[in-house]
């Protein structure tokens, strides 16, 4: 297979986006979404299965406040009518 040099140039032209950002600080974890995800629907769920929280997606950031939160590891769920994303998160 003979891969052209303008194959290399166009991919410094590309530039890929993530959907999903997750940022986590001692007390919160700061979520910033692409437009598309806004009107979706945020949970934070134990390994368990217990659902913290539940709340909907405004903006392209929001802040969850996890003071009350053992520390632990959690499953950060986006949903929204035609996407889902899922994150594993450890709260300290």
């Amino acid at each position: 297979m003979d891969i052209s040099p303008a194959f290399f140039a166009s991919l410094n032209s590309f530039s890929w986006k993530p959907i999903v950002n997750v940022f986590n600080f001692s007390n919160a974890l700061r979520i910033e979404t692409s437009e598309n995800y806004q009107n979706a629907e945020l949970s934070l769920v134990s390994i368990s299965g217990k659902q913290l929280v539940n709340q909907q997606i405004t903006s392209t950031t929001t802040v969850l406040n996890t003071s009350e939160i053992a520390s632990g590891i959690y499953l950060l769920s986006i949903t929204s009518k035609d996407k889902v994303y899922t994150k594993k998160v450890y709260l300290k």
